[in-house]
């Protein structure tokens, strides 16, 4: 939520979409909001956070910055739209 870079976005993409039967999402999203309240940060609602300009303004530098890292890099908007879905379901 604070960073915002693309690989981030990638990372948590990655270990959500398919590992997530490998995760206590109880205890992920416990460690989540503990983490926010050390930081002083507000959860926020991850429907609007995945369409805010501090997201959305990094579509553009997704695939240039991942492109070494990654064989086959997925499209921003699918990354984001399957980010929306999975947090949602235990958020």
């Amino acid at each position: 939520m604070q960073r915002a870079f693309p690989r981030d976005f990638y990372d948590v993409w990655n270990v959500l979409k398919f590992h997530l039967q490998l995760i206590d999402t109880k205890q992920m999203k416990d460690v989540f909001l503990k983490k926010c309240e050390y930081k002083k940060v507000n959860p926020v609602n991850w429907n609007e956070y995945l369409q805010s300009e501090q997201v959305m303004g990094k579509a553009s530098h997704f695939n240039n910055s991942l492109d070494r890292q990654i064989k086959d890099v997925p499209k921003f908007k699918d990354v984001i739209d399957d980010l929306r879905d999975i947090l949602a379901s235990f958020f």
